[in-house]
């Protein structure tokens, strides 16, 4: 049985899921199906099967799912811990169309259609998440850009849905573009994200005044562009310069050159192309991440791009993908 073909879109999940865990809901209205008439040990063993998301969104779909099933959620739910219960919100957060896995609270919201990346008018958004948000568990080029997990996951699942909240998913891959206010060296940032392949790619665009970079100051870190956890374009000799250095050496070198200088350049420790082309007094970084599926939030592709004890500038796992291929695969599809 095709789970996503069930009619999950008459659940009304109202509770939180939280511990103690509880899914307040509306029981379905009673329906007719060939299924219901199989014996009730063979419909309890097919149930038994499946993963506790499945048995929740099956025992929403009729009242005598409902009442063969309420039981066993309810006990599996509260037997289980904290990073099970994670995953299952997470797997009915990728079903549910009306509603999102919140990581920072661990509760199942009501989609918030103004909550997208662009943060210019974030005071002004009405938040139903109140819990405080943890500390680097979202991509955060730019101070008023940020991409945060449910981002990745809602994108992806209206992708699919095709129907369901289409403004939501287009607000939350609109382009962005700001002047930053102070900076010497950025002239201009730009996010453009994307899905492709089902999967969430972001290109970030830094243009950048060459000439300043030489005299960029060592200790403002307003002038240091991070691309990543594990490399930033900063002066100086520490963790993660030595890819900066490269970086700035193509951009002092190419400001001699009469024509177009392009490096092209990728992360080994997660899934990111960079480029950077200097022509006249510009230089244009760009940079190309791959978000992951948006399916898990122990996805190591959305993982390896969030600052952590394990992950940063001198640290990190080896991260295998065939270097050049995201902005490849970015620029394959125009949509």
């Amino acid at each position: 049985m095709d789970l996503h073909s069930l009619t999950a879109s008459t659940l009304q999940v109202y509770g939180k899921l939280l511990w103690p865990l509880k899914l307040f809901v509306t029981p379905a209205v009673e329906q007719t199906s060939a299924f219901l008439d199989l014996p009730i040990d063979i419909l309890c063993s097919i149930c038994d099967e499946l993963p506790l998301s499945a048995k929740i969104i099956l025992s929403h779909t009729c009242k005598a799912m409902w009442y063969m099933l309420r039981s066993k959620c309810s006990f599996q739910l509260k037997a289980i811990g904290r990073e099970d219960r994670s995953n299952t919100l997470t797997e009915l957060g990728n079903l549910l169309p009306d509603n999102y896995h919140c990581i920072n609270c661990n509760m199942l919201h009501p989609v918030e259609p103004d909550n997208i990346p662009n943060l210019t008018n974030w005071y002004r958004r009405r938040h139903l998440c109140r819990a405080q948000y943890q500390t680097y568990n979202y991509v955060h080029p730019q101070h008023s850009y940020a991409v945060l997990f449910h981002h990745v996951q809602l994108a992806l699942k209206y992708s699919r849905m095709k129907e369901k909240h289409q403004n939501y998913r287009r607000n939350i891959l609109q382009n962005f573009e700001i002047r930053p206010v102070g900076s010497p060296i950025i002239k201009t940032f730009a996010a453009k994200p994307k899905v492709v392949n089902a999967r969430f790619i972001l290109l970030t665009t830094y243009i950048l005044y060459a000439g300043p970079l030489r005299d960029a100051a060592k200790t403002d870190n307003d002038k240091y562009i991070m691309f990543c956890p594990h490399h930033h374009f900063g002066i100086g000799t520490g963790p993660g310069n030595s890819f900066a250095a490269m970086l700035q050496k193509t951009v002092i070198n190419a400001a001699t050159m009469q024509d177009q200088h392009t490096e092209l350049f990728s992360c080994d420790r997660c899934p990111t192309d960079y480029s950077v082309v200097v022509e006249d007094d510009e230089a244009v970084l760009n940079a190309w991440h791959d978000l992951g599926n948006g399916f898990s939030v122990e996805d190591p592709s959305w993982q390896s791009h969030l600052y952590s004890d394990q992950n940063g500038l001198s640290k990190g796992l080896q991260f295998n993908y065939e270097h050049g291929s995201i902005s490849k695969m970015y620029n394959s599809c125009y949509s």
